[in-house]
């Protein structure tokens, strides 16, 4: 494999222990940028760099909006069944 394709890999597999790990840390621009790199990796031509890229993308932004969840006390609630 290409060592660029290892490099690019690495920092994708990097990002979601930063963002768990070291959550007070990585908001606002740093998160931006880190959504940024795993976005602009989806369109890389290497298909093991694309495809690591879409995951870990998705997996992202579970964790930022159950973040969000835990840090604003949301609740989603069920819409009430419609009874007739």
């Amino acid at each position: 494999m290409y060592q660029g394709h290892d490099v690019q890999l690495k920092i994708l597999q990097a990002l979601p222990s930063l963002l768990q790990n070291y959550p007070a840390e990585v908001r606002s621009d740093l998160l931006s940028t880190i959504l940024q790199i795993c976005s602009g990796l989806q369109n890389a031509k290497n298909s093991a760099v694309s495809n690591t890229a879409a995951a870990t993308l998705q997996q992202l932004v579970i964790t930022v909006f159950d973040r969000v969840v835990s840090e604003d006390g949301i609740v989603f609630l069920k819409p009430p069944s419609t009874q007739s």
